[in-house]
């Protein structure tokens, strides 16, 4: 009908001021009994609210939509909700949660021939393996999804490809290789003129920088990335860069301000469950405080870190936070300073 009209062009153009009408659409549909309607509606608002980054709620539509269906003969239904609760997880940094829905969602189409949600939906789970340290498999399935994007000639998949090719070199730790194709990706988006992807791929990119300690090559990109995404109102993209940008400021450039800086942009990724962007922020604290000398600080941010690395599946994480806090068990304390007896008094 015509609110499922309206569900599909605002998912198209990521307009989030058609919630609150759609949310009425899938109320009309339930009263009026309609089960079809009902469960593509959940499933279009579920997708509108993961574009605008509403994880949570996004992720409650499309579990009720997928409950509606007939596993036999709704198999097509099937892939796309399974693979769009697959990629809400895997954009929120659930790798571990992601994988499984993703494999689940590629397997119920394998047939079908090429789409670009298949496509889509191997990219995703190919930074799903990436990210769990399994690089073979991950470039196996990053191979598949470039030849659908070929097949098809699609320009957003071709990018999304050379932005998933970054992300696994860089949870394989060849950062140099990750910012390289990260720039590539970038150039690819502009070619395109894609500015979520610009913005995102000069995010990567600084990142992978930031690893490698070129602290001018990282924030000249993490400029970039800031830049557009302030144009186009990329609200969560702002947030990660800040933290990024902060901590760049520094040890590459001696800001005393940027712990500050590093736990607001916590603040507002705890706020609104944003799990990736909340381990990215715990970590460089707990890095930042370990360059200082604050060792209790940072043992207490990088235990945390690592709780919440586990919990996503996230093995660079998990590496980087257990070697940093096995490093800091052989810090010695600082030394305490003993007062001794005060000095006896001076003879005139």
């Amino acid at each position: 009908g015509l609110y499922t009209q309206l569900a599909e062009v605002a998912v198209e153009g990521s307009h989030a001021p058609s919630i609150d009408r759609l949310r009425l659409g899938l109320q009309y549909a339930e009263e009026l009994g309609d089960r079809a309607a009902t469960q593509r509606l959940l499933l279009l608002l579920g997708r509108l609210l993961f574009v605008v980054n509403r994880f949570g709620e996004a992720i409650a539509h499309l579990e009720r939509s997928r409950a509606m269906l007939d596993r036999d003969r709704d198999q097509r239904k099937l892939f796309d909700v399974t693979s769009t609760i697959g990629q809400v997880f895997a954009r929120n940094g659930e790798f571990g949660r992601a994988q499984g829905l993703l494999d689940e969602a590629v397997a119920l189409v394998t047939r079908d021939g090429d789409s670009r949600a298949l496509g889509t939906a191997l990219l995703a789970l190919a930074r799903c393996q990436g990210s769990a340290g399994e690089t073979a498999v991950a470039e196996q399935t990053l191979e598949r999804a470039r030849g659908v994007a070929e097949r098809l000639g699609d320009p957003v998949l071709r990018t999304d490809a050379l932005k998933t090719s970054a992300l696994i070199w860089y949870h394989a730790r060849d950062f140099e290789r990750a910012a390289v194709e990260s720039e590539r990706a970038l150039e690819m988006a502009r070619e395109f003129n894609l500015p979520y992807e610009i913005a995102v791929n000069a995010h990567n990119a600084g990142d992978a920088w930031m690893r490698l300690g070129d602290y001018r090559k990282a924030f000249t990109n993490l400029r970039i990335s800031q830049d557009v995404a302030l144009e186009h109102g990329f609200d969560k993209l702002l947030n990660v860069n800040d933290t990024v940008l902060a901590f760049v400021d520094a040890v590459g450039f001696g800001s005393e301000e940027a712990r500050g800086r590093i736990e607001s942009t916590l603040v507002y990724a705890d706020a609104h469950g944003y799990k990736w962007d909340a381990l990215h922020a715990r970590f460089l604290l707990g890095v930042l405080s370990r360059e200082r000398g604050e060792i209790e600080q940072a043992r207490t941010q990088l235990r945390e870190a690592l709780v919440l690395a586990q919990e996503l599946d996230n093995h660079l994480y998990i590496e980087d936070c257990q070697r940093l806090l096995r490093e800091m068990t052989s810090v010695p304390p600082p030394p305490v300073v003993k007062k001794g007896p005060p000095p006896p008094p001076k003879r005139s």
